[in-house]
């Protein structure tokens, strides 16, 4: 029997994935990686028209490290907007990088809410950029990106978004002109393997005043003026990434999501009917978050899934204190991959 985990962390992957392993490694600095390189990035493109693409070896906490370290830093005074573990740890880098970041915490798991920000923002007419996570992997919880880049625009602040869990299977971000920059990772949605963070931008949105203070490997203008090609980048992980953006753009990224979305509305009435509850706010279409059940009932599940050869998501701290566990399938998942998983939760 094949385990299958229904983790967030591992994508299933397409079928070009085998073919991408079987290669055998060449090196970052040849003409030959130069040239995947390149169509990459341009496959990559179709998925998020109107953006400069950075490849970096690194995974999506370095992406967003980039992100700070290059945009927020110039800013005269940026908020941090919460409501899970990972804007948590967006300001926690933010601060780190830049004294005095702001923060408006919404609540665990509660959408982000318009008046509430724009009478921060009145209230701190400092604010000029803003940093946000797309998709709240810690709750599955898509945030509004409409609302985002209303309020951004009307107050003319950067707009920079966390979209490690959110590229993949994104709607159009292109239509959000206030996005100056997203950072991402080769996992996750996009269905390659971990292992390469990217970061995204608008062209000509690349700001190279010099920083102080700034890890000369965190220098997004020396990448820009490498071409991309900078650090030690596998092509192993390459291909692989490459294997996950061929599969996505097959199906196209519309009936990719609707084909998660399916996955997870089977997922959820099956759940319900056997007295699990999803969080209500769980509205991502790749990754769910559940509550637990009481212990003893919660031990024999996890005793059921390992009988059945699956697993899901819950030995992290914060779906511990949050006495929540993540049922995620990115990538190649079918409708027949889930029947071991019900069944687990139907015996349980």
């Amino acid at each position: 029997m094949t385990r299958i985990d229904f983790v967030p962390t591992l994508a299933r992957p397409f079928p070009g994935m085998s073919r991408a392993l079987a290669q055998s490694p060449y090196s970052h600095r040849s003409a030959r990686f130069r040239k995947r390189h390149d169509e990459v990035l341009t496959r990559f493109a179709q998925l998020l028209p109107g953006f400069e693409i950075r490849l970096i070896a690194g995974s999506g906490t370095l992406a967003n490290e980039f992100l700070i370290w290059n945009f927020a830093v110039h800013a005269r005074l940026p908020l941090v907007l919460l409501n899970g573990e990972f804007g948590r740890r967006l300001l926690k880098s933010c601060r780190a990088a830049r004294q005095g970041t702001l923060s408006l915490d919404f609540g665990w798991g509660k959408p982000f809410n318009e008046k509430s920000l724009e009478l921060f923002l009145k209230t701190h007419p400092l604010v000029d950029c803003i940093l946000a996570v797309g998709c709240e992997t810690s709750t599955g919880m898509e945030n509004d990106l409409a609302l985002l880049n209303r309020v951004a625009g009307r107050h003319g602040t950067m707009l920079l978004l966390d979209g490690v869990s959110l590229l993949g299977c994104h709607r159009p971000l292109e239509q959000y002109p206030a996005i100056t920059a997203i950072s991402g990772s080769s996992g996750k949605a996009l269905a390659g393997l971990p292992g390469l963070a990217l970061i995204c931008y608008r062209p000509g949105g690349l700001i190279t005043d010099r920083v102080t203070g700034r890890p000369g490997i965190l220098s997004l203008p020396e990448l820009a003026a490498a071409d991309g090609v900078r650090n030690s980048v596998s092509s192993v992980l390459l291909e692989a990434f490459d294997s996950g953006l061929e599969g996505i753009l097959e199906l196209g990224v519309e009936a990719y999501r609707e084909r998660l979305r399916d996955l997870k509305r089977r997922l959820v009435l099956t759940l319900r009917d056997h007295g699990y509850r999803c969080c209500s706010k769980s509205n991502s279409p790749w990754v769910t978050a559940f509550e637990r059940p009481e212990p003893a009932r919660w031990a024999r599940l996890l005793a059921e899934l390992e009988r059945c050869g699956v697993g899901v998501y819950h030995e992290v701290e914060y779906l511990e204190s949050s006495n929540l566990f993540e049922v995620a399938f990115a990538g190649d998942f079918r409708p027949a991959d889930l029947d071991p998983l019900l069944e687990a939760f139907a015996k349980s």
